[in-house]
C-alpha cells in the first residue's frame, strides 16, 4: 500500500502540485490572519505593560453605561492630596490623558501627524516611578514648555529649545518652547506621537477646569496591593473606583483585544472564503484524478485490494498533499501578513512597527485547517474510487456520470435552503450581528454550492453561445473550442465555479459600493444647501464645537451647524443619537421632514420614520431620555424624517444645546456651512478658511469637493475589499489550469487523432486556449449575476437612510468580464 501511494504521487506530482498550490494559498491567508492579528496584539499588550509598569494602583472614575467617545468622567483634581496623605501610599500623581485633540504645527502651516498611529497630549510631571515616559534630552516641560517624543520631533524638524505651535482645541494655537525629547516604554512609541504638558497647562489648554482622568499610585515599601487598595477606598467618593496594576493592564489589553478581534475575525472572514474557493478546485482534483486512474483501481481490485484500501489510497494521497501544502502555508502567513499591511497602507492607513509572531496556536489551527479541508475535499472522490469494479476499469473507464435529473434535485436541495438562509439574514431573521453573519455565510455558501450544481442544465448552451464568436472568427480551431467547452457541462461548471465564486464575491462588494457612492452623491445634489463642509479629512475624528461658534460669528457665514453622535438611552434602550445645532439645520441640509419642525430647543426630538413605525410613535408623543452623567427628562417628539445621511444614520437627533452640559467630550463630526446673503463664494471661502487657520487638522470643501473626497474614500474601500477577495480569485485561476490541464490528458487519444489527421500544435494550442477562455467566461459571467443580485439584496437590506438606490457599476463589470477570460 505505501508503495502503491509513492508511486501514485510520483505520476501525478505536476497536478498534484497545483492542488498544494490551492491549498496552500488558502491556508496562508488563515496563517497570515493569525500571525497579523497576535502581531498586533502583542505590540498593544507591550505598550499597555510600559504604560502601567510602575504603577501599583490606579483611581479612576467608575465607566457609564453610555458613551460620547471616552470611556471615562473626569473628577476633582484635589482628590490627589487625599490619597497621597495615606501612609500607604509612596508616591501619588493625578494626570490627564487625551486622543486627537493637539497637534504640533510645522512651519508649512500644516499639522504634524502620522498616518494610521493616533496623536495623544498628556500631562507629565517628569520621571517617576509611575511615569511610562523616560526623558532622551533635555529637561520636563513647566508653564509655557512641551515635550515630544523623538519621531514627532525629527518629522516636524524640532530641535530642543525652539518654538513650537500647538494647536489646540480652544481655536487659539499657542507657542510652546520645546524642552525635552522622551521616549515610550520600553519598545518606543509604536509610531503614534505624544504631546506632554505639565498638569495645570493641560488642564488649561483643554479647557477641563481643575478636573483629572486618573490618579496612579505607588505603594510605600513593604505595603500589599490589597492593603493599598483597601486605604484607597476609604478616601474616594462615590463613583470613583480604584483597580490594581495589574488590573489595569489587563483592562488596556482588552481594550485593544476587542478592536484586535474584531479586525482578525474580518481577516479570517475573507481567509474562509478563499479556503471555500479552494476546496472546489481540490475536491474537483481528485476526483479527475479518480476518473482518469479508474482502470489502475481496477486492475488493483482484480488482484485483491479492498475498497477500503482504495479509499485509503486517495485519502493518504490527500493527506500528504494537506501536510505539505500546511507547511507552506504557515511559512507563507508571513508573506502575507506583510502583503496585507502594505494593502492597507494603500487604503490610507498604517499598522505600528513589530515584529511578526507565529504562535502555537496558529501552527495548529493552520495544520488543522489545512488537513480537515483536503482531507474533506477526497472524501467523495474517496468513496467513488473505492466502487470501481474489476469489469468496468477493464471497459475502459469506471466513471458513472449522473443524470441531469440528479443535479436538478441535488442542487435544489442545497439552492433553496440557501436562498431562504440569505433572506432571513438580510431581512430580520436574526436577532444579533453575529446571528446575521452566521446566516449569510452559510446561506452564501449554500447558495453557491447550488448554483454551482444547477448551473450544469445550462452550461453546454451558454458555454455554445459564448463560443459562437470565437467559432466564427477562428474557424476549425475555434469550432473545437466551442464544443469541447460545451460538450460536458459537469467538467465546464466544476472549471468555472471557483471563478464563479471570486468575481461574484467582488461584483457585490462593487455594487454595494456604488450604490453607497450614488446615494451620497444624490443626498449632496438634492438635499444639501450648505456651501462648505468642515471635517477632519485624515482620520474622520471628532473636533472641538467651538469651530461651529466660531464660524457662525463671521459676517461672511449666514449659518453654521454642527453635526455628531452620542449613545443615549431613549425610553430604556440605547440608542445612536445625533446632536445637531437644530435652530439652522434646515438652512444648510434638507432632512426630508414629513412632520412638525427641526427647531428641537432643548424639549424636543427628532425621529426617522422607520423608527417612528417601529415604535407607533407620532409627532406629540413623548419619550424618554437618558444622557451620559445620568440626566433625564422627557422629549417631545417634534419632527419625524426620512433622510438620515447627514446625521450618520442616527434614528433619533436632539439639540447640542441639551446634550452638551451632560456628556463627558461634546465632539463634532462634521460643520455645515452656508454663505450670509450677498456673499459671493471666494469671498465667503476666504473668510472660512482664515477662521479655519486656527484649526490647521481640519479642512473645507465645498460640494464639488466632498464629493471628490467621498469618492476616493469609497475607492479606498473598494481597494482593500477587492485585494483581500483577489486572493480568491488567484485561487481560482490555479484551479483553472488545474482542470484544464486534467482535461486535456482525459482527451490525450483524441488530442493524438486531430493531430494524425493533420492538425498542427500551434492550432492545438489554440484551440486549448479558447476553450480555457468560453469556460472562464462562462464563470465569470455567472459571478457577475450571482454578484449583481447579491449586490441588490445587501443593498435593499441596508436601511434607506443610508443607501437610498441600487447603482450597477457597469464599466466594472465589463473589466471583470474582461479579466475572467484574460
Amino acid at each position: 500500500m505505501g508503495k502503491l501511494i509513492i508511486s501514485g504521487l510520483r505520476a501525478s506530482k505536476g497536478r498534484l502540485a497545483l492542488t498544494v498550490l490551492a491549498v496552500f494559498l488558502g491556508v496562508s491567508f488563515v496563517s497570515g490572519a493569525f500571525v497579523l492579528a497576535d502581531s498586533l496584539r502583542a505590540i498593544f499588550d507591550q505598550v499597555s505593560e510600559d504604560a502601567f509598569a510602575g504603577v501599583d494602583a490606579q483611581v479612576q472614575s467608575i465607566p457609564p453605561d453610555l458613551s460620547s467617545g471616552e470611556n471615562f468622567v473626569r473628577f476633582d483634581a484635589a482628590l490627589v492630596d487625599d490619597v497621597r496623605a495615606l501612609p500607604e501610599v509612596e508616591f501619588a500623581e493625578g494626570g490627564i490623558f487625551v486622543f486627537e485633540q493637539v497637534y504640533t504645527v510645522g512651519a508649512d502651516g500644516e499639522v504634524n501627524r502620522p498616518t494610521g498611529p493616533p496623536v495623544f497630549t498628556s500631562s507629565w510631571g517628569g520621571p517617576s516611578a509611575v511615569s511610562a515616559f523616560t526623558l532622551v534630552d533635555g529637561e520636563p516641560p513647566v508653564g509655557q514648555q512641551v515635550a515630544l517624543d523623538k519621531a514627532q520631533a525629527e518629522a516636524g524638524g524640532f530641535s530642543i529649545g525652539d518654538d513650537i505651535t500647538l494647536s489646540l482645541p480652544t481655536g487659539e494655537p499657542e507657542t510652546f518652547e520645546l524642552t525635552g525629547i522622551i521616549d515610550f516604554g520600553q519598545g518606543g512609541t509604536g509610531g503614534a506621537y505624544f504631546i506632554l504638558l505639565d498638569l495645570p497647562t493641560t488642564q488649561r489648554v483643554l479647557g477641563i477646569g481643575n478636573e483629572i482622568d486618573s490618579i496612579v499610585v505607588n505603594a510605600a515599601d513593604g505595603v500589599e496591593t490589597a492593603d493599598l487598595l483597601a486605604s484607597i477606598e476609604t478616601v474616594i467618593p462615590a463613583g470613583i473606583e480604584v483597580l490594581s496594576g495589574e488590573d489595569v493592564i489587563a483592562d488596556q489589553q482588552a481594550e485593544f483585544g476587542e478592536f484586535i478581534d474584531i479586525f482578525g475575525n474580518i481577516l479570517l472572514g475573507f481567509a474562509l472564503v478563499t479556503l471555500f474557493v479552494a476546496t472546489f478546485i481540490i475536491y474537483n482534483t481528485f476526483a479527475i484524478l479518480v476518473t482518469q486512474r479508474t482502470r489502475e483501481l481496477g486492475l488493483l481490485r482484480a488482484i485483491g485490494a479492498s475498497g477500503p484500501q482504495i479509499r485509503a489510497i486517495v485519502l493518504v494521497e490527500a493527506l500528504i498533499v494537506a501536510v505539505v501544502a500546511s507547511i507552506f502555508g504557515l511559512l507563507g502567513g508571513l508573506g502575507v501578513a506583510s502583503a496585507l499591511k502594505w494593502l492597507f497602507s494603500q487604503g490610507g492607513g498604517e499598522f505600528p512597527e513589530g515584529p511578526l509572531q507565529i504562535l502555537p496556536r496558529t501552527i495548529i489551527v493552520t495544520f488543522a485547517v489545512g488537513i480537515v479541508v483536503t482531507v474533506l475535499s477526497a472524501l467523495v472522490p474517496s468513496f467513488r474510487a473505492s466502487r470501481v469494479s474489476p469489469l468496468e476499469a477493464i471497459r475502459e473507464g469506471g466513471e458513472v456520470r449522473r443524470s441531469m435529473r440528479f443535479r436538478l434535485i441535488a442542487g435544489s436541495a442545497v439552492l433553496v435552503p440557501g436562498v431562504v438562509l440569505l433572506g432571513l439574514g438580510l431581512f430580520g431573521g436574526a436577532d444579533s450581528t453575529a446571528g446575521v453573519l452566521t446566516l449569510l455565510g452559510l446561506g452564501s455558501a449554500l447558495t453557491f454550492i447550488g448554483v454551482a450544481m444547477v448551473s450544469a442544465l445550462f452550461a453546454s448552451r451558454v458555454a455554445s453561445l459564448i463560443g459562437a464568436p470565437i467559432d466564427r472568427l477562428r474557424g476549425i480551431v475555434g469550432h473545437l473550442a466551442r464544443q469541447n467547452a460545451s460538450r460536458n457541462p459537469q467538467r465546464t461548471t466544476a472549471t468555472a465555479t471557483a471563478l464563479m465564486i471570486g468575481l461574484a464575491l467582488i461584483t457585490g462588494v462593487a455594487v454595494l459600493t456604488e450604490s453607497i457612492r450614488t446615494s451620497f452623491t444624490a443626498v449632496l445634489d438634492e438635499t444639501v444647501d450648505a456651501d462648505l463642509f468642515i471635517f477632519e479629512e485624515n482620520q474622520g475624528l471628532g473636533f472641538s464645537p467651538t469651530v461651529i461658534d466660531q464660524l457662525g460669528a463671521l459676517p461672511e457665514v449666514g449659518a453654521s451647524v454642527g453635526f455628531g453622535l452620542i449613545e443615549t438611552k431613549i425610553d430604556g434602550v440605547v440608542e445612536d443619537t445625533a446632536i445637531v445645532t437644530t435652530d439652522q439645520v434646515d438652512a444648510v441640509v434638507d432632512l426630508g421632514v414629513l412632520e412638525g419642525s427641526t427647531a428641537l430647543g432643548t424639549d424636543g426630538i427628532a425621529v426617522y420614520t422607520d423608527k417612528a413605525t417601529e415604535l407607533a410613535i407620532a409627532v406629540g408623543d413623548t419619550v424618554a431620555i437618558e444622557l451620559e452623567d445620568g440626566f433625564t427628562t422627557d422629549l417631545t417628539v417634534k419632527a419625524i424624517y426620512d433622510d438620515g445621511t447627514l446625521v450618520n444614520g442616527a434614528s433619533w437627533f436632539i439639540d447640542r444645546a441639551l446634550a452638551s452640559p451632560h456628556i463627558s467630550t461634546d465632539l463634532v463630526g462634521t460643520v455645515a456651512v452656508t454663505y450670509a446673503d450677498g456673499v459671493d463664494a471666494t469671498t465667503g471661502r476666504a473668510a472660512v478658511d482664515e477662521a479655519l487657520t486656527a484649526f490647521p487638522q481640519l479642512s473645507s470643501q465645498d460640494n464639488a469637493e466632498f464629493k471628490e473626497t467621498l469618492q476616493s474614500q469609497i475607492n479606498q474601500l473598494l481597494v482593500i475589499i477587492g485585494g483581500l477577495l483577489l486572493v480568491c480569485v488567484i485561487v481560482a485561476f490555479f484551479g483553472i489550469v488545474n482542470t484544464m490541464a486534467l482535461a486535456v490528458l482525459e482527451r490525450t487519444r483524441e488530442i493524438g487523432l486531430l493531430r494524425a489527421v493533420g492538425m498542427t500544435r500551434p492550432q492545438l494550442k489554440s484551440s486549448v486556449r479558447w476553450e480555457s477562455v468560453i469556460v472562464s467566461l462562462f464563470g465569470s459571467l455567472l459571478g457577475v449575476v450571482m454578484g449583481m443580485l447579491l449586490g441588490w439584496a445587501a443593498v435593499v437590506a441596508v436601511p434607506d437612510s443610508f443607501i437610498s438606490s441600487v447603482s450597477i457599476p457597469w464599466n466594472l463589470i465589463v473589466i471583470f468580464l474582461l479579466t475572467g477570460g484574460v
